[in-house]
């Protein structure tokens, strides 16, 4: 008999057929990390771990054993591998926090194979500010800001929720903000100009020099706003896209 598994490419379906699962077998989850903010950017970034939080009454010998039961394998003590899917499933130690928050409420997706439970948008966020000021993962501001300006966000209970985090978390909520204006507004290349000068002055470059130039052009290159600003889709765009907005800026 084919498993089911085989047939699963995306990681929505393979995450909504595996939470729906888990849940036949008693065992509620919650989708969060890199996959569940793969999810509300359409693939603009691209994770293959799929992390479900699991209640902590929940004991590690059941989930192992109904994951076990799919078809899966346990690889390198903490992940669960299918052959022929290419998504790794862990399930990091619950409940669902978001620094000193514990949320309740979360979305459900439904796709043809199960109802997949997950993070909202907003609360998808904070997790990647959380990863960002807590862990060092300087490419989950990025992250943090592509899930912001592709849904719908209580950016109130965001800004709150921040406060009462600590300084450094309003400020990257305060800068995420700031960043995000400029895809909120009209393209021009003026606004292009001072989102460059303003990325500049933070690294204490100028755009006037071309060795600074150069310099921010590196820095850069895993910014989501400028990709957006100069309609780059690829990273091989990426130079050439940029040269040309600074060669057209000189003329």
């Amino acid at each position: 008999m084919n498993n089911p598994l085989d047939e699963l490419k995306t990681l929505e379906e393979t995450a909504s057929y595996i939470c729906t699962k888990l849940k036949e077998n008693g065992i509620d989850v919650v989708l969060s990390g890199g996959s569940c903010m793969e999810i509300y950017t359409h693939k603009n970034f691209s994770s293959y771990d799929i992390d479900f939080i699991a209640n902590p009454s929940y004991t590690s010998k059941k989930i192992e054993s109904t994951m076990l039961s799919m078809g899966f394998k346990k690889v390198d003590g903490r992940y669960y591998k299918y052959e022929h899917n290419p998504n790794y499933i862990e399930f990091p130690t619950g409940p669902v926090s978001l620094g000193n928050e514990f949320p309740k409420k979360f979305d459900e997706l439904k796709t043809l194979v199960g109802i997949l439970v997950l993070l909202t948008p907003t609360d998808c966020i904070k997790d990647r500010l959380c990863a960002y000021i807590y862990h060092g993962g300087q490419e989950c501001f990025q992250q943090a800001i592509a899930v912001a300006h592709l849904n719908f966000i209580d950016f109130d209970n965001l800004k709150n929720w921040a406060s009462n985090e600590s300084k450094d978390m309003e400020l990257a909520v305060k800068d995420m903000l700031d960043d995000l204006f400029f895809v909120k507004s009209e393209v021009t290349p003026e606004n292009i100009k001072t989102y460059l000068e303003k990325k500049a002055k933070d690294l204490y470059l100028n755009i006037d020099k071309e060795q600074d130039r150069e310099i921010l052009k590196n820095d850069l290159f895993g910014d989501y706003i400028i990709r957006k600003l100069l309609n780059i889709n690829t990273d091989v765009e990426y130079f050439s896209k940029l040269k040309d907005f600074f060669e057209n800026q000189s003329k």
